[in-house]
């Protein structure tokens, strides 16, 4: 009977029973706490079975992953969190199907749904709400993703640089052992003297005329 009153008090504050609406955007600041309402708007006269919470994944899947169900037909129902759930959320009240997030992350932003199960014969309803959390620093994922990137550029630089280093070292000694195996004659810089000069031969314009070639001495 509570829940009913709950669900006819929300159903005059929203205005209607459209259910086709632009979700509501929630803002927080990181490390406050958030409650979201539940925008899921009750059919007066009906009874619903249970309130469930999802968080949406990121669109187009939106994938659901379950937070919290409490079953609203047993006054003494308690509220049953899904498994594999990794932060802590409970619902605002005992009357209420508004969910409250305590020290809200940037990891906490995001699309959430709230569902109120219909008995059978009755459709179910559902609201979304999405949470826009700003002010927090950079998350420790993304710092350990950076420094992983860093360390990765500078092994590349190094290795670039070794095998630099390799391969001047093998280029250089190759030239060495060629410059060993096949040594330069040595260039004359000074002109001869005369002493050096011994014999010149010399060919005159008829040598082929001549039996001999002269022999000129110097």
């Amino acid at each position: 009977m509570l829940f009913q009153l709950v669900c006819i008090l929300a159903a005059s504050v929203q205005g209607g029973l459209t259910q086709d609406r632009p979700t509501q955007e929630v803002k927080s600041v990181c490390g406050e706490d958030s409650i979201l309402k539940c925008k899921a708007i009750c059919k007066p006269g009906v009874q619903y079975q249970a309130v469930r919470w999802y968080k949406l994944g990121e669109e187009p899947s939106n994938k659901e992953s379950g937070l919290l169900m409490k079953r609203l037909s047993s006054p003494k129902s308690t509220t049953q969190w899904y498994a594999g759930l990794e932060r802590e959320v409970e619902l605002l009240a005992d009357d209420s199907f508004d969910i409250f997030l305590r020290n809200v992350t940037a990891v906490d932003s995001g699309r959430y749904k709230c569902l109120l199960a219909a008995p059978e014969g009755e459709q179910n309803q559902e609201g979304q709400v999405h949470l826009r959390v700003t002010g927090c620093l950079e998350s420790t994922d993304q710092s350990e993703e950076r420094d992983t990137i860093l360390v990765l550029s500078i092994v590349g630089i190094v290795a670039a640089l070794l095998i630099f280093t390799i391969s001047y070292v093998i280029l250089r000694n190759m030239l060495l052992q060629r410059s060993k195996k096949y040594p330069q004659e040595p260039l004359l810089d000074a002109p001869l003297e005369k002493k050096d000069l011994m014999l010149i031969y010399t060919l005159g314009p008829n040598w082929s005329r001549q039996g001999s070639i002269k022999h000129v001495c110097v």
